[in-house]
């Protein structure tokens, strides 16, 4: 595939540059035709072996681009929800920090190094917590009581995906319909955006 590149025009702006790189004229094409702002971000920060959190945590971010405007309003609930939940918790961890900030929590031994790090408090984790005795827990569930409560796919046993996306980004266990639309959100930019397709 061969484009044309254009010469940078320093009275647009970055996104309408971008836009004339690919050969378009319509500035909004860079969120709905020829990639989806979203989606886009999602795949990039991915590429660079980040985890599946991290990626979905960096695509939601695209949602608050003002050329953004057929967003799914339903999953802006989720934008809203977990933005509230992280300036609230950001400002525990500020204050527990303030208290306890010079505290001291532990001490490891050589044999603790060698044993694999095990018992050694060395990060504090949010979204999962793995015992060594009964095994993960994502935002406190455990793996069996993530599939009874998490929704699942009519007809389905295992639980969706998105559900517990959801529950990982913003600790609250989601609804059938939060799931849903989150489901429709991510299938409608299913397709890999052209402007990151190679051709021969």
């Amino acid at each position: 595939m061969l484009l044309c590149i254009a010469a940078i025009d320093p009275k647009k702006g970055w996104s309408a540059n971008f836009v004339d790189m690919l050969g378009f004229k319509d500035e909004k094409l860079t969120d709905h035709k020829v990639g989806n702002v979203c989606a886009h971000v999602v795949h990039l920060v991915g590429s660079g072996l980040s985890s599946p959190y991290l990626s979905f945590a960096a695509g939601m971010c695209g949602l608050a681009g003002p050329l953004l405007g057929l967003a799914n309003q339903e999953v802006l609930e989720l934008k809203d929800v977990a933005g509230a939940k992280i300036s609230e918790h950001a400002r525990k961890v500020k204050d527990f920090r303030a208290v306890h900030g010079s505290k001291v929590v532990g001490e490891v031994t050589a044999d603790m190094i060698y044993g694999g790090m095990r018992g050694i408090k060395a990060l504090a984790t949010e979204t999962s917590y793995l015992d060594p005795e009964e095994g993960i827990r994502f935002r406190g569930y455990l793996i069996p009581e993530c599939r009874d409560l998490l929704p699942k796919a009519p007809g389905g046993q295992e639980s969706l995906p998105e559900g517990l996306f959801w529950l990982l980004l913003t600790g609250e266990v989601p609804t059938e319909n939060q799931v849903k639309n989150l489901s429709k959100e991510w299938a409608a930019h299913a397709d890999l955006p052209i402007s990151i397709l190679i051709r021969n």
